[in-house]
């Protein structure tokens, strides 16, 4: 029987989270309190035997996941990375509120064709494509650091959520972790967004 279980991890809060602006592709460091959250999970990991630690190669992935498990070599993939905004990457979220096509990416997701933003399908498809191959490749616990619209997407695939109700499924907070026990090309959603390690559980 093949069977993985994985601790499916948004990064630590950022200093482009905390001022309210679209990274998408681009990046910025982990706040204070992104690290600190990071080494409070750390610390909840630690009973997990954590076999392998895959991350999005995007920076603010690979810092937080340097966090959690420092002893472990990280395997960087792409197909983990948050969503690309296109023009939008970058710019304060308050400029975006009135442009008809933002609205209708935060209030219509089934309707979003964004111009020069990637789709909802697309991010959905490459996350599972980089799941479905860790469930392949590793048994045991391993932990994936990726970002909030990516595991969203993952999720609406598992869950099989229809798109209008993406922003549904859950409000994933920095450091949450959304648990998958995947067994023979099978996947369970066991937990999702959970931040015991910040309630001091």
């Amino acid at each position: 029987m093949q069977k993985t279980t994985i601790y499916l991890v948004r990064h630590g809060e950022t200093e482009w989270n905390k001022k309210g602006i679209l990274q998408g592709w681009l990046d910025s460091p982990l706040t204070q309190e992104g690290v600190t959250h990071a080494r409070m999970l750390n610390q909840a990991l630690h009973i997990k035997s954590i076999e392998s630690v895959y991350s999005s190669d995007l920076n603010r992935a690979i810092q937080t996941a340097t966090i959690l498990a420092p002893s472990k070599s990280i395997i960087k993939d792409a197909r983990l990375r948050e969503i690309y905004l296109g023009e939008w990457q970058g710019q304060k979220i308050s400029s975006l509120n009135s442009l008809p096509e933002y609205i209708t990416y935060c209030n219509e997701p089934h309707l979003f064709q964004g111009a020069t933003q990637e789709r909802f399908e697309q991010i959905s498809k490459r996350m599972m494509e980089c799941i479905q191959y860790i469930h392949q490749h590793t048994t045991g616990n391993v932990l994936v650091v990726s970002h909030g619209v990516a595991i969203l997407c993952c999720l609406m695939s598992i869950l099989k959520t229809p798109i209008e109700k993406l922003w549904e499924i859950a409000n994933l907070k920095g450091t949450s972790v959304t648990t998958l026990e995947c067994i023979n090309g099978h996947f369970n959603v066991k937990t999702i967004g959970e931040i015991n390690h910040l309630n001091g559980k």
